[in-house]
């Protein structure tokens, strides 16, 4: 089998159910948070809160990619 093909299929395989599951995080994470707590505000002029949101899933996506090895993937 070709090594591209398999490297689309583990690519397919990862992030056909992280994409989702990232983006249902973050609309859950920002509804609750934005039901919860007030937004913040400085000088009279509301704060949103989704740089912070969005940096912090980036960065843990940037360690769960390094920390993930091939031989670690189950096939079958």
């Amino acid at each position: 089998m070709p090594r591209g093909i398999i490297g689309r299929s583990i690519a397919w395989q990862a992030l056909a159910p992280a994409v989702p599951a990232v983006g249902l995080a973050l609309a859950v994470g920002s509804l609750l948070g934005r039901g919860l707590f007030p937004a913040p505000t400085m000088d009279g002029v509301t704060v949103t809160p989704d740089i912070p949101v969005l940096l912090t899933v980036a960065v843990g996506l940037i360690f769960l990619r390094a920390s993930t090895a091939v031989e670690e993937l189950r096939a079958g």
